[in-house]
């Protein structure tokens, strides 16, 4: 079981919606949801949140989407359904935290969109996205909310 804990996230290094830098141990251990994990451990890896894509930190609610995956992921037991590694090596997974689907729970809250380029057309997400548009949740309270993909893309 992982357990994120300040030591175990830098805030500082990315925007914790879209990647948790997190310290685990492969025990080789692999159960329905992926690796098994200790709390305390030896090796860092990053995990990035599958399907979804955060607001950057310059952008409206960029700080407070990394605050609210804090409040759903601090120090809480988490397991990894991992669906494999990026360009990067970065492992993508859905992360569970206390049994709580933190990436659509990101969503919902409205503090991160899905990403289209990478979810697939009948993920769940879209349904749960469009509930959150309707009810003006997070930075869908925004008159013209910016996808960070077009940010990046333009280069700002």
């Amino acid at each position: 079981m992982l357990r994120l804990r300040s030591a175990d996230c830098n805030a500082g290094y990315v925007n914790m919606t879209r990647i948790l830098r997190c310290v685990w141990r492969s025990h080789g251990a692999r159960g329905k949801y992926g690796r098994t994990c200790p709390s305390r451990c030896a090796t860092r890896r990053r995990v990035r949140l599958v399907e979804i894509d955060a607001p950057e930190r310059a952008q409206a609610f960029g700080n407070r989407s990394k605050q609210s995956l804090s409040e759903l992921c601090f120090n809480k037991a988490a397991k990894l359904d991992e669906t494999g590694k990026d360009r990067y090596g970065c492992i993508l997974a859905r992360v569970y935290c206390d049994g709580v689907d933190a990436n659509a729970e990101q969503v919902r809250r409205g503090m991160a969109w899905v990403y289209e380029r990478y979810a697939p057309k009948n993920s769940p997400l879209y349904g749960v996205q469009t509930e959150a548009k309707a009810a003006k949740h997070g930075l869908w309270a925004d008159n013209e909310p910016v996808p960070p993909w077009d940010l990046r893309r333009a280069g700002k």
